[in-house]
């Protein structure tokens, strides 16, 4: 019997486990008899105890902080000792992750480690896993077996599906990110409200008091959901309320490696949905058949007041998007991870 082991570099409370690694060794589980198991960086000691019992060690979000880089590596080193099969999964654009810190030299430094790490966990390991076809393309730098998989969505198992057509007066919402997100489509609903257009606006900001003083201000109907970050299950529950489900995301390096995670939630529920164009959302959606992709903001606002002003293409929308959602449920999301071993069991025989 196969047996994996996800070697995480956060704590169990980060979005990256509940949102994909969860999901993912659940699955692994359930449905393909595999043993699997999740353990945490900081748990340094278990972690190397863990290392000898599997067969296959998946390392989920490596960071250049100098204790984590250590122990990250010093894990691979282990596992590669033991002749266990290694993947890298980069939930995000982690080459390009830099400090908050305003000191230049911190910056410069952590962008240095960053490729430092990346180099050396591409020689050391069988595969990278990324999320975006941007990433893809920046990791195949580093590693030759460079494989896009999705993060699953994490709504789709009998969570009741409200279809987005039926409300003549649809709630547009919008799930906590970072304020830049949603804070560019201010003129967009204040110039949709002139217009004298029908809708309600559900912001989720995760306690982000600029959002909320910003979005006050203006001549619309806003209501703000709870001001902490949501576990799945309230993630699901707020999503069943809204019609539209908006995703804008500003055209940086940094969302280009972003993997869409509640965007496909979203679709998973049967929202019509708008993305920016940018990271997953161009594989996620296709545009016109399962959602609607935005280059800027005056397509925000045009494809915004179709779905306000027209049912049959909302409900359009959430029946195709139900459709594409499938692909990206836990368990196919686990297949993809089990033809990778698979193939990499086969090439190692081979070699």
């Amino acid at each position: 019997m196969l047996k994996v082991l996800f070697i995480c570099s956060t704590n169990p409370t980060d979005s990256t486990i509940f949102h994909r690694i969860e999901p993912i060794s659940e699955s692994f589980r359930r449905v393909y008899g595999i043993t699997s198991n999740i353990v945490f960086i900081n748990d340094f000691l278990r972690c190397i105890l863990e290392i000898p019992k599997y067969d296959v060690l998946i390392f989920s979000r490596y960071k250049s902080k100098f204790l984590v880089a250590f122990k990250f590596f010093v894990l691979i080193f282990i596992a590669r000792i033991f002749n266990k099969i290694v993947l890298i999964d980069i939930d995000d654009l982690l080459l390009y992750a830099l400090p908050k810190s305003r000191n230049i030299f911190a910056k410069s430094l952590s962008y240095v480690g960053n490729f430092i790490l990346t180099i050396v966990a591409g020689k050391l390991s069988h595969a990278f896993v990324v999320c975006s076809p941007f990433s893809k393309k920046i990791y195949e730098l580093y590693n030759s077996r460079v494989v896009l998989i999705p993060t699953p969505h994490i709504c789709g198992h009998g969570d009741r599906v409200v279809a987005s057509g039926t409300s003549s007066r649809p709630i547009i919402g919008w799930i906590a990110g970072h304020p830049e997100e949603i804070l560019q489509l201010k003129d967009v609903f204040v110039r949709l409200a002139y217009e004298q257009l029908q809708f309600q606006l559900f912001l989720v900001h995760a306690g982000n008091k600029k959002i909320e003083y910003e979005f006050k201000q203006l001549p619309i109907n806003v209501y703000f959901g709870p001001s902490i970050w949501l576990q799945p299950s309230e993630i699901c529950k707020i999503m069943r309320k809204i019609d539209i489900f908006i995703y804008p995301l500003p055209n940086y390096l940094w969302y280009y490696g972003k993997c869409s995670a509640r965007l496909i939630d979203a679709m998973s529920l049967g929202k019509a949905c708008i993305a920016s164009k940018v990271g997953a959302n161009v594989v996620v959606i296709r545009n016109g058949y399962n959602g609607f992709l935005a280059n800027d903001i005056n397509e925000w606002y045009i494809k915004l007041r179709i779905l306000i002003t027209n049912s049959a293409i909302r409900q359009k929308f959430s029946e195709n998007a139900i459709v594409v959602s499938k692909k990206y449920c836990p368990d196919e999301v686990a297949r993809s991870y089990l033809n990778l071993i698979l193939k990499i069991m086969k090439s190692n025989r081979n070699a």
